[in-house]
């Protein structure tokens, strides 16, 4: 349920029909666009910055294939905010994750677009805003990113920067996941 409502954003709601799960990932159909997306059953919850202690950042990856291009994979990282506040995550390289000790930009189009205040009733009787940012990504970085024993980094907003940190055992979720589905 938590997953359901943090990780599909605008239109992705309006026509997804959830098709199957298993423990690490559940597919999504999106009939509107005949995409088939992929993403972990359960974000992923990233400790914040002080300077963020009203709010949660959540990480979630898509893997999308679409119906009539068979073979055509793109995966996305998508970063989850629910805060009291908005964020304002712009379009341009706002995510920043380290992977084999390199701190790696990823570019994304902002959360312009992707951003209500509809986010689940436990999240509109907090008074909380949610806020999507997408990023693509490679399954060379993904795969390298898996090798690691955290995912750590920092989200650029206008609210500031934002430390981001896996538990062990959540990042051993994403592990799993990547092992699955990144081809």
């Amino acid at each position: 349920m938590l997953a359901a409502m943090l990780s599909m954003a605008g239109a992705l709601l309006v026509a997804a029909i959830p098709a199957a799960a298993d423990s690490v990932g559940e597919r999504v159909y999106d009939r509107e666009t005949g995409r088939i997306h992929w993403h972990l059953t359960t974000p992923v919850k990233l400790a914040s910055a002080e300077a963020f202690r009203s709010g949660r950042v959540y990480l979630d990856l898509f893997r999308t294939e679409r119906d009539d291009q068979p073979g055509r994979v793109t995966y996305n990282i998508q970063i989850i905010c629910l805060a009291e506040r908005w964020m304002i995550i712009e379009r341009g390289e706002t995510l920043e994750l380290r992977v084999e000790g390199l701190m790696v930009p990823f570019d994304g189009a902002g959360s312009e677009n992707l951003r209500d205040l509809s986010g689940g009733a436990w999240s509109r009787e907090r008074g909380e805003r949610r806020e999507v940012a997408f990023y693509p990504v490679t399954p060379d970085v993904l795969r390298r990113l898996a090798a690691q024993g955290e995912i750590a980094g920092q989200l650029l907003a206008d609210v500031g920067t934002i430390s981001l940190r896996s538990s062990q055992s959540d990042f051993k979720r994403v592990r799993k996941w990547i092992r699955k589905y990144v081809k």
